[in-house]
C-alpha cells in the first residue's frame, strides 16, 4: 500500500469514529434543525454553549475577562469609565464566569449520573429551563488554557465535546487528530489546524518527518508532500490535499464538502497551527480517547497536579475522591 493510500485509509477511520460519537454541530448549513438560531437547536446550543464556557474563577481569569471587557466598553462610549461603572462590570464579569460553573457542574452531575439517556435528556432540558437560557450559542467566554502544555487545548476540548456530545469543528477536527495520534504514535506528521482568513478548524496528516508546522502554516500546497491529507471532522471529509477535486486520485465528496474544499484551498499559506501533535499527552498523561466521556479522574494525574486538569474547579473534592480510589 502507498503512503497515500495509507493516509487515507487511516483518516477514513479516523472520521468514522468522530462521526459513530454523535457529536452534533450547531452551525451545519445543510442541518437546519441543528443550526444556530433556529428553533429546533435551543437544547444543543445550550449544551456547546456551556461546555465552552470558561469557569475558572481565579482572580487572574477574572482580571483578564475585566481588561477585556473594560476596553470594550471604553472604546463603545468613547472615554474611560468611572469608579462605580468599573465595579459594575467586574460584578458583572464575575456574574457571568460564576453562572457558567455553576451550570455547568450541574450538567456534569446529569452526564455523570445513573439515569438513562432519556432521563438525562429530560433533566438536561429542565435545567435549561430553569436557568433561563436565552439561546445565544456563542455568548460564552471561552475556555483559556491554565498551563503551558502543548496539548491541554486540544486534550480539554476533546473531553469537553465527547462529555456533553455537542462540538463544531473545533471539537470534531480535535478529535480527528487526537484517534489519529493514538493510532499512529508518531510514526506520521499530525498538525491541528485553522483558517486565518474564516472560522474553520480540521487536521493535516504525513508521514512522519515530511510536515513540519512551518510548512502547514506557510508553505503552498504543493510543497506539501504527496501523501499529506486533509481530514476534516466538521464535514465528516478526508482527502489528499493535492488532489481535492479528484475522486479517483482521492475520494469523492458531496456538494456542501466540495464547498468546504475550495475554503480550505483559499487558506493556503494562511494557516493557523494550534497544534504538531506528539505522542504521549503531556497535559494529562493518562488521557485516553476512549475514556474522554469520563471523569476527568480517568486519566488525571494523583493529586497535588490533580487541581491543574479539572475543567470544573468544582469537581475538584470528587476528583480528588476519584483519583485516590484509582491509585490507592
Amino acid at each position: 500500500m502507498s503512503a497515500l493510500r495509507e493516509n487515507l485509509t487511516l483518516a477514513r477511520q479516523a472520521i468514522r469514529y468522530v462521526d459513530k460519537l454523535g457529536i452534533t454541530s450547531i452551525n451545519v448549513p445543510v442541518r437546519p434543525g441543528s443550526y444556530n438560531k433556529s428553533p429546533l437547536s435551543l437544547f444543543d446550543r445550550f449544551m456547546l454553549y456551556y461546555s465552552r464556557a470558561d469557569t475558572n474563577m481565579s482572580e487572574g481569569h477574572v482580571n483578564w475577562y475585566y481588561r477585556d471587557a473594560k476596553e470594550e466598553e471604553m472604546e463603545a462610549i468613547g472615554g474611560k469609565l468611572l469608579p462605580k461603572e468599573k465595579q459594575d462590570l467586574r460584578a458583572k464579569v464575575t456574574g457571568r464566569l460564576q453562572d457558567h460553573k455553576t451550570v455547568r457542574s450541574q450538567i456534569l452531575q446529569i452526564i455523570h449520573g445513573t439515569a438513562s439517556k432519556a432521563q438525562k435528556k429530560k433533566q438536561l432540558t429542565d435545567l435549561m429551563k430553569q436557568v433561563g437560557f436565552k439561546g445565544d450559542g456563542y455568548g460564552y467566554d471561552w475556555f483559556r488554557n491554565r498551563t503551558n502544555d502543548p496539548d491541554e487545548d486540544r486534550i480539554r476540548t476533546v473531553r469537553k465535546a465527547v462529555k456533553f456530545k455537542h462540538g463544531n469543528c473545533q471539537e470534531k477536527s480535535g478529535i480527528a487528530a487526537t484517534w489519529l495520534l493514538e493510532q499512529t504514535k508518531n510514526s506520521k506528521d499530525i498538525v491541528w489546524v485553522g483558517a486565518q482568513n474564516w472560522d474553520h478548524a480540521w487536521a493535516v496528516m504525513a508521514n512522519a518527518g515530511t510536515l513540519p508546522g512551518t510548512m502547514v502554516a506557510t508553505g503552498k500546497y504543493k510543497t506539501w508532500p504527496a501523501d499529506a491529507v486533509v481530514v476534516d471532522g466538521w464535514t465528516s471529509d478526508w482527502y489528499p490535499i493535492h488532489h481535492p477535486w479528484d475522486p479517483i486520485k482521492g475520494t469523492a465528496a458531496n456538494p456542501f464538502q466540495l464547498f468546504v474544499r475550495k475554503k480550505v484551498q483559499a487558506a493556503e499559506t494562511a494557516i493557523s497551527v494550534k497544534e504538531e501533535l506528539q505522542w504521549p499527552p503531556v497535559f494529562a498523561p493518562a488521557f485516553r480517547i476512549e475514556n474522554a466521556g469520563k471523569k476527568n479522574s480517568t486519566y488525571a494525574a494523583p493529586p497535588p497536579k490533580l487541581l491543574d486538569v479539572v475543567d470544573d474547579p468544582t469537581e475538584f473534592s470528587q476528583e480528588i475522591e476519584d483519583a485516590q480510589a484509582v491509585t490507592t
